[in-house]
């Protein structure tokens, strides 16, 4: 008797210990579309004006913290976020990335995008894998290799709002796995290509 009571009391243990939250920190594949780091300045030319204007890239990096269940372990969730400002107003968003724990890279935030205006990247450790998809208000495709102003990029995110007039300073970006932003389609449907 007391042999099946210690088994049956190791099982309920051994299963609320199992059920617990385990840390999710961005997997290192995920962290693999992250391409700009902190203070760049990115410069895009207009090809048929010939203007330029610089954009800075801004990375933050919040590490949330909750108790799991039963209370016996906390869960770390991290979530890395990447901002796109023009260097003019730094204070107006082009568009954030934001890369997460569950293997997600939410492409698109802003102050008047949610979750339903923005594309998302299932990353995957094999790369072949790897989804790119947009919801009802915006389209979204992966381009494996695109020629784009003469230079080459390889895992390519193109992403295009349905309606963008209105809430968003950009009408669709390409957005490259190695490169980061390349080039983005303002609203009055000019297009700017990064300059290398």
């Amino acid at each position: 008797m007391k042999t099946r009571l210690l088994v049956f009391c190791l099982s309920l243990l051994t299963l609320a210990l199992g059920s617990c939250d385990r840390d999710q920190p961005t997997p290192k594949y995920t962290k693999a579309w992250l391409s700009q780091a902190d203070g760049d300045v990115l410069t895009f030319r207009n090809p048929t004006t010939g203007a330029t204007e610089s954009v800075r890239a801004t990375v933050t990096e919040v590490t949330a913290s909750r108790a799991g269940k039963f209370d016996l372990r906390s869960r770390d969730y991290q979530t890395i976020t990447l901002a796109y400002a023009p260097a003019a107003a730094p204070g107006s968003d082009l568009f954030q990335l934001q890369f997460n724990g569950d293997g997600m890279v939410i492409m698109g935030i802003t102050a008047n995008n949610s979750f339903e205006r923005c594309a998302y990247v299932d990353t995957h450790r094999q790369a072949d894998k790897e989804l790119v998809y947009g919801t009802d208000m915006v389209t979204a495709e992966r381009l494996d290799n695109l020629l784009l102003d003469g230079r080459s990029h390889a895992r390519v995110a193109h992403v295009r709002y349905l309606n963008p007039s209105g809430w968003n300073l950009i009408a669709g970006y390409w957005y490259s796995k190695t490169d980061g932003l390349v080039a983005y389609t303002k609203t009055d449907g000019q297009t700017w290509y990064r300059v290398w």
